[in-house]
């Protein structure tokens, strides 16, 4: 069975591109796309899917989507490389 891919799934969902839209686009938050994080992955990319993961977790559970949404698209936020 093959493993869905959350970023594709992520970015075909407009209720959650449109809660995190601001931030994404944001020009300091777009660096994060050239820092890494756990081997391989963009601190971006990373985050992003932390971020689609609570969103669909919280708002399955009936909490506060939106701002799990975009606290944890800012949960790793930095500009370097460890």
């Amino acid at each position: 069975m093959k493993k869905p891919d959350i970023l594709s799934k992520a970015k075909e969902d407009s209720e959650f591109q449109e809660i995190i839209k601001d931030i994404i686009e944001n020009k300091e938050f777009q660096k994060t796309k050239n820092f890494y994080v756990h081997g391989d992955t963009t601190i971006f990319a990373h985050c992003y899917t932390v971020s689609y993961l609570c969103y669909l977790s919280c708002k399955n559970k009936k909490l506060d989507y939106k701002s799990a949404a975009r606290g944890a698209l800012l949960h790793d936020f930095y500009l370097y490389d460890w």
